[in-house]
C-alpha cells in the first residue's frame, strides 16, 4: 500500500502554467514551478459536502491545445483513482470552470486535491494521467481540501434562486435570497465567457446561441447552478 503521493515532473517555461486556482474560499496564485509541480498543500479550500461550487483554474500560453483535470483523493489511499477525477475543460489559454458537487456521503476531514495542466487535447486527458509524464509539457499542483457538515448557504435560499427569462436574448433577470458575491457563464466546454459583480439583472445578448451554465456564487463560498439558453 502507498503511503506517499506521486511527483510527476513537466515542463511549464514554455507557457503552459497554471496561474491561478479558485474553489470556494481558496484563491491560489502562482507562477511555473521547478520541475513543474508544486506541493501548495498549506493552501486550503473549505467546502461543504452535499453541495456544490464552481471551480475555476487559468492558464498560461504554452499550446494551441492544452487540458485542465483535477483529481481529489476521497479514499485517501494515496493514489488518484478513475472515480475520484475531474475533467475542467480545454482551451489554449485563460480561464476554464466547472461545477464541482462534494459527495454528501464523506467523512468530515482533509483530502489530497490535484489540479494539472498538460499539453493535451480533451481526449488525452484522462483519468490515468494524474502522474504521468510522458506529456512532457505542464505543471501540477497539490492542495487540501477541507470538508465540512455545516451548511453554508441553506437549501431553502438555494431554492428561492430565480432566473428569468429563459431562454433569453439580451436581458436575464436574477433573484436571490441569499448574499450573492458574483456570477458566472461557462460554455459546454467548461470555458468561461462571461463574469459579474453581483446584480440583478445582466445584459448577455452578445453571447452567441447555445446552452450555458449560470453561476451564482454566494458570500459564504457556495454555488448555484442554472442551464440557460441563450437565443
Amino acid at each position: 500500500m502507498r503511503d506517499s503521493y506521486c511527483e510527476p515532473s513537466l515542463n511549464c517555461t514554455d507557457g503552459a502554467v497554471i496561474e491561478r486556482v479558485k474553489l470556494a474560499d481558496l484563491e491560489s496564485l502562482s507562477a511555473c514551478s521547478t520541475n513543474g509541480f508544486s506541493d501548495f498543500t498549506a493552501r486550503t479550500a473549505t467546502v461543504t459536502k452535499g453541495q456544490t461550487y464552481s471551480m475555476e483554474v487559468e492558464i498560461g500560453y504554452g499550446w494551441f491545445e492544452q487540458s485542465v483535470s483535477v483529481w481529489i483523493d476521497y479514499n485517501k489511499n494515496f493514489l488518484f483513482d478513475a472515480d475520484e477525477f475531474i475533467y475542467i475543460g480545454s482551451t489554449d489559454q485563460g480561464i476554464l470552470s466547472k461545477m464541482v458537487t462534494i459527495p454528501a456521503t464523506l467523512v468530515d476531514g482533509e483530502y489530497r486535491m490535484r489540479v494539472r495542466l498538460s499539453t493535451v487535447g480533451a481526449s488525452g486527458a484522462t483519468a490515468g494521467k494524474a502522474c504521468d509524464v510522458a506529456d512532457t509539457y505542464g505543471e501540477t499542483e497539490d492542495y487540501t481540501l477541507k470538508v465540512q457538515s455545516t451548511m453554508g448557504v441553506s437549501n431553502t435560499a438555494a431554492q428561492t434562486v430565480q432566473v428569468y427569462p429563459n431562454p433569453v436574448k439580451d436581458l436575464l433577470n436574477i433573484s436571490a435570497a441569499a448574499a450573492v458575491s458574483h456570477i458566472s457563464i461557462t460554455d459546454i466546454n467548461g470555458r468561461q465567457v462571461a463574469s459579474f459583480a453581483d446584480r440583478r439583472q445582466i445584459d448577455i445578448r452578445h453571447l452567441n446561441a447555445g446552452v450555458y451554465l449560470l453561476a451564482i456564487h454566494f458570500k459564504d463560498g457556495s454555488s448555484v447552478v442554472r442551464k440557460i439558453v441563450k437565443k
